[in-house]
């Protein structure tokens, strides 16, 4: 009988990521529709050697540790973590994937299991807050040198990179201000660099691709060596486990999986199945209302006399619309602005920043106050005071943060409805 998966590179990724492949090298399941959750946290062996080699020893030398299975404990590896992987290698890209209990989790490893003491990490100046803290207070400590900068200036990032560079780490579209960043542009500069100081393949670019997806974005098409992002939010979609991955090639696994193992940042595999059996499958469906009903709202926002700013890519008016018809472009090529905006009332006044706060918490049928993203419900925050609250008065003020910013991630819900609680909370302005 002919396998089907043969057949799988003739279709498309939003099929694929429905279908499976259910078929691996570990596994085969394929004649489930529905894959089965993985239960057991330790696996009996045959025999104590892997190959004649001990497991470390086998494991040291392994070229490509994704083609084997290594079921041996649940902090190595899982049956339904390659179920995961294999399908966010394939929407993002990648080689390979290794998925991680939280998108922090993701990132902490991408970061930490490339750099040792007295390597520097230059950072795009405008970043979700935690990884503003990672950067700005734990690596530090570690006695690994951090730069903030704005990527955009070209010239000075060239300036900055070093012969003790390891990392150049950025967002795009960044979070909360929905501005971008050029990957192709860091790619060349990072690579021109590399070429003046003479030591080739020393710095690795990381991208966190999770405002827009691997449907919006495939970061490594544009140069990226790796990327990180938090599978809680829109690759998921449903708001009910944590979970992260990073993406790159297969040479990247190794280390990362030893990584993951020491630290014990490890994905259950029920969150693994849910992400596998709905996230996944419905991305590409999800993604396109959401996007159709951010452009909607955001000429809405746009037009609306008590909105001072709006930071949409799908908008013209977006100072860099010309880099995201660029770079975000979905599985069949067709622009992909995203479904995460950004925008800020037309006053300074406390008060009045409140009361519009207060109408979307307490009041708004289709908008909830609350942190997250890429949920079905559409979400409002301010970051100033949620997502962004233990930076400093003066980083803030550097990423271009306002007390006024709203940072909206639009759901499955009417846009119409969507216009209306929005319409009812700048009223109270």
């Amino acid at each position: 009988m002919p396998d089907k998966a043969e057949h799988a590179d003739a279709y498309t990724k939003q099929s694929r990521l429905v279908h499976g492949d259910w078929k691996q090298a570990e596994l085969d399941y394929s004649h489930a529709l529905t894959p089965p959750i993985s239960s057991s946290v330790t696996y009996s062996m045959d025999s104590s050697v892997f190959g004649g080699k001990r497991p470390l020893e086998f494991l040291m030398e392994l070229d490509d540790l994704s083609k084997l299975p290594f079921y041996i404990y649940a902090r190595f590896d899982d049956p339904t973590w390659s179920l995961l992987e294999h399908k966010v290698a394939l929407a993002e890209g990648g080689e390979t994937a290794l998925v991680f209990g939280s998108g922090m989790a993701a990132i902490t490893a991408a970061l930490m299991a490339n750099l040792s003491a007295g390597d520097e990490v230059l950072y795009h100046h405008v970043l979700y807050g935690n990884t503003h803290g990672l950067m700005t207070g734990r690596l530090p400590r570690f006695g690994i040198k951090t730069l903030s900068l704005d990527f955009n200036d070209q010239q000075a990032l060239a300036g900055a990179i070093s012969e003790k560079t390891r990392i150049v780490y950025l967002e795009t579209p960044v979070n909360p201000l929905v501005n971008l960043v050029d990957i192709a542009a860091v790619r060349k500069v990072v690579d021109d660099a590399e070429k003046r100081l003479g030591q080739s393949g020393q710095i690795q670019v990381i991208v966190d691709n999770t405002f827009p997806t691997p449907f919006c974005q495939r970061p490594i098409e544009h140069g990226a060596d790796m990327l990180v992002c938090s599978l809680t939010k829109a690759m998921g979609g449903f708001g009910v486990d944590l979970a992260g991955a990073i993406v790159g090639r297969k040479d990247i696994r190794l280390g990362l999986v030893m990584f993951r193992e020491e630290t014990g940042g490890v994905l259950s595999p029920k969150a693994a199945w849910n992400v596998v059996t709905f996230g996944l499958p419905t991305l590409s469906v999800r993604m396109r209302a959401m996007q159709a009903s951010a452009l909607e709202i955001a000429r809405f926002l746009d037009d609306h006399p008590k909105v001072r700013k709006v930071n949409y890519p799908g908008l013209e008016s977006h100072p860099q619309h010309s880099i995201a018809r660029k770079q975000m472009r979905d599985f069949k090529g067709n622009f992909a602005p995203g479904s995460m905006l950004y925008f800020e009332l037309d006053t300074d006044d406390d008060r009045a920043i409140e009361r519009f706060t207060g109408h979307v918490g307490d009041n708004a049928y289709c908008l909830s106050l609350a942190v997250s993203l890429g949920h079905t419900s559409t979400l409002v925050e301010n970051p100033y005071n949620m997502t962004h609250m233990l930076m400093s008065e003066e980083d803030k003020e550097v990423m271009g943060l306002k007390r006024s910013g709203m940072r909206l991630s639009v759901g499955l819900e009417d846009a119409g409805d969507i216009i209306t609680d929005l319409k009812e909370c700048l009223a109270r302005i």
